[in-house]
């Protein structure tokens, strides 16, 4: 019980530094310093309003100062994480697998946020997870401990994902003269195959077309946005990235019942 209450904290203190990294990555700003402050009126915010959770129901979101309101958004996202982390913890311990498991849903968590926001995906989360990626399963193979997949499947995960995204973009730009594909999701994708391999990343790629697809007509149809609006393609492969980690064979299940129906 006490290590699951360690857990849950941990993962709200880790999602309130997530929403700070949703702020700062985008804009080139340092995570390490100045201290978080109000965007309206530059209230430097002290340590006890920025309590993950508790302090935002107790100043309902506001500024203590000015009283500009702040996105509810944090606070779900702070225990949204505090759930996850305690998730993990009863499913995996306190082990490798489960601190891994947890940093790369925080990482898609984060991804999500940026993308939906600006429309980009930092590199130092695509790319440097795909380093992450290829050195874990690298250090596997060699020391010969299980993991997702082998080296050599990481290595062609990582180098299939990215370039099947490239020239889907590729060739969507030649053909209509727009771009397609953002070489941030191109990245993002090599970082997932990386952790997945070659099979479940074309499965990956099939999910969030889909569930792409699927939302596109419906904003369409909801006249939500215009028929070229960009949609960020990100947080679709973010999820579908998830179903494969930790849902795959219920995923799979699911579309054995389906899809013969739909035929």
């Amino acid at each position: 019980m006490f290590m699951g209450i360690i857990a849950f904290l941990f993962g709200l203190s880790i999602g309130s530094f997530i929403n700070m990294c949703a702020y700062r990555l985008p804009r080139n700003l340092s995570l390490a310093y100045p201290r978080s402050r109000c965007s309206r009126c530059g209230f430097v915010i002290p340590w006890y309003d920025n309590i993950p959770v508790l302090s935002c129901i107790i100043l309902l979101a506001k500024c203590r100062r000015c009283k500009a309101v702040f996105s509810w958004s944090h606070c779900v996202i702070e225990f949204l994480l505090g759930l996850v982390a305690l998730s993990m913890f009863y499913a995996e311990g306190l082990s490798f697998l489960s601190i891994y498991y947890f940093g790369l849903i925080s990482v898609m968590v984060l991804v999500t946020m940026i993308d939906l926001e600006f429309k980009i995906i930092p590199d130092e989360l695509s790319l440097g997870g795909l380093v992450i990626g290829l050195s874990v399963a690298g250090a596997s193979s060699l020391f010969h401990f299980s993991w997702l997949v082998s080296f050599s499947e990481s290595l062609v995960g990582a180098i299939a994902g990215g370039g099947l995204l490239w020239f889907v973009g590729y060739a969507y730009e030649k053909f209509t003269g727009r771009e397609g594909m953002g070489l941030g999701d191109v990245k993002l994708l090599a970082m997932m195959g990386a952790h997945v391999g070659i099979e479940n990343v074309l499965i990956i790629v099939f999910i969030a077309s889909f569930l792409g697809s699927l939302i596109g007509v419906g904003l369409l149809l909801t006249h939500r946005i215009k028929s070229k609006s960009p949609i960020p393609f990100g947080p679709f492969l973010c999820f579908s990235f998830l179903i494969i980690l930790f849902g795959k064979e219920t995923f799979l299940k699911v579309c054995k019942v389906c899809i013969p129906f739909l035929l």
